[in-house]
């Protein structure tokens, strides 16, 4: 008889609601976050509200009040140079099966609702595989820290 092991998953309460998640899913950011250096253990996980289901939330172990709503870069086209990318995923040296970018969402809320940016110059880059996460600060100044979208 074969022994299964099930992975515990758990519920944690974010700013966007309660989101499910596995502790060995947690990503290992190094070096922290911009502005954040001691915030070094988080989770990837869905948006419990389903009008923001395009979104993602990047979640904080450390931290429980520290939470970014986060948009995977493949959900957008052309916004970024592929060549950029590369020169980023060769100098993190990730496989480019692995190679996960995201942005962050910033939310400003005006008086007819909310708009929405991601921040290109300062993409999130996770190895999915080895679960390391990086914010880096592309060197191409092209990038606007507030890229609106539609």
């Amino acid at each position: 008889m074969q022994a299964q092991t099930a992975l515990a998953t758990e519920t944690f309460k974010t700013r966007f609601g309660e989101v499910s998640f596995n502790e060995s899913k947690a990503i290992s950011f190094p070096n922290g976050i911009l502005g954040m250096p001691n915030q070094k253990k988080f989770f990837v996980a869905s948006m419990p509200e389903k009008r923001m289901e395009r979104f993602q939330v990047l979640q904080s172990l450390c931290d429980t009040d520290v939470s970014f709503a986060v948009l995977p870069l493949a959900s957008l086209t052309n916004v970024i140079d592929a060549a950029d990318l590369e020169e980023v995923r060769q100098v993190l040296e990730m496989e480019k099966k692995d190679f996960l970018p995201m942005l962050i969402v910033s939310i400003q809320k005006t008086p007819s609702g909310a708009r929405l940016s991601v921040n290109l110059r300062a993409p999130l880059f996770i190895d999915a595989t080895n679960r390391a996460g990086y914010q880096i600060v592309l060197a191409n100044s092209k990038y606007p820290v507030q890229h609106y979208l539609d």
